[in-house]
């Protein structure tokens, strides 16, 4: 059995952890442990509920960890002293809640991937921090604003590596896939509410200019060189459909002016890597990263 510990949370309430006194496992511990700490924690930390809710709850809670213990197994990823660590326990306790009260798969596939990246992450202190605050966030978010944040985030942050013509026409044609399932891309409220979320900060770290176009945009972060005719790159956009939809869209909302907060930047990260496009967390999420990194531009393109 699990003894019960609590914990004080940064909003004022108490979380009830686990102390194992089952052996105190020192040299290893199995996937039905882990399993085991995890209901446990569930059971101790989520509310009481009607029997038919509490049912349906229960169930999710078990469905979320059953699939992130699968995805542990297959990555061969079992560390004791994370999960003994209350925090980690927290993040847990966070995650089958987020589940248990939404039951939506996507936010599921979302969750057990943040999981996996908080135990791989467990000696990197901003990283668990960033990515303990990406789990509380999360069932703040719908689905437009998760392809919002994807969005900025290869406007902003991702650089391809001396793209050709076609691979840019193609990387650009991905983003306006992203946008286009955004039907209120053009509402303030969308932007107010990532703001609330904490994913999205009106300057970068920087403070880039707080509004760039399109056409600003090209070559300084995607690599563009400037060819000898200027006016090669005019006509590009104005040739190809996808700039022309680009362009209406970014340079007319808040798009424009956002910039993504590290937590929003672990969540688009997130997002993309539920859609198989495998970005590594660490490329951003570091203290070494850069503003931006480069992607082969081929990496993008076969994705």
């Amino acid at each position: 059995m699990l003894e019960r510990q609590k914990i004080e949370t940064g909003d004022n309430s108490n979380t009830v952890v686990a102390g194992r006194d089952v052996n105190q496992v020192t040299n290893g511990i199995t996937y039905g442990e882990v399993r085991e700490i995890c209901s446990d924690l569930f059971e101790l930390n989520f509310y009481k509920l009607k029997a038919e809710a509490e049912s349906v709850a229960v169930a999710r809670a078990e469905m979320l960890i059953n699939n992130f213990i699968q995805k542990l197994e297959k990555q061969d990823i079992i560390k004791p002293v994370v999960f003994q660590d209350p925090d980690m326990q927290y993040s847990l306790v966070n995650a089958q809640i987020t589940y248990a009260k939404s039951g939506d798969e996507v936010i599921e596939d979302l969750l057990i991937d943040l999981l996996i990246e908080r135990v791989n992450s467990n000696e990197d202190e901003l990283s668990k921090i960033i990515l303990n605050e990406s789990l509380n966030v999360i069932n703040l978010l719908t689905k437009e604003h998760l392809n919002i944040l994807a969005v900025i985030f290869f406007m902003r942050y991702v650089k391809l590596d001396s793209p050709n013509k076609s691979e840019i026409i193609d990387h650009f044609s991905f983003i306006l896939g992203l946008m286009e399932q955004c039907p209120h891309i053009h509402a303030e409220i969308i932007f107010d509410h990532l703001a609330y979320s904490r994913c999205t900060s009106p300057t970068s770290g920087f403070m880039q200019p707080a509004s760039v176009t399109l056409r600003d945009y090209i070559e300084p972060y995607f690599g563009v060189p400037i060819p000898e005719n200027s006016n090669d790159i005019e006509t590009l956009l104005k040739k190809e459909k996808c700039f022309e939809k680009i362009i209406k869209i970014w340079d007319n909302s808040r798009l424009c002016s956002a910039f993504l907060t590290s937590v929003g930047k672990s969540l688009a990260i997130t997002y993309m890597r539920s859609k198989d496009l495998m970005l590594p967390y660490s490329e951003w999420l570091k203290c070494n990263s850069s503003t931006e990194s480069e992607l082969g531009a081929r990496f993008f393109i076969d994705t």
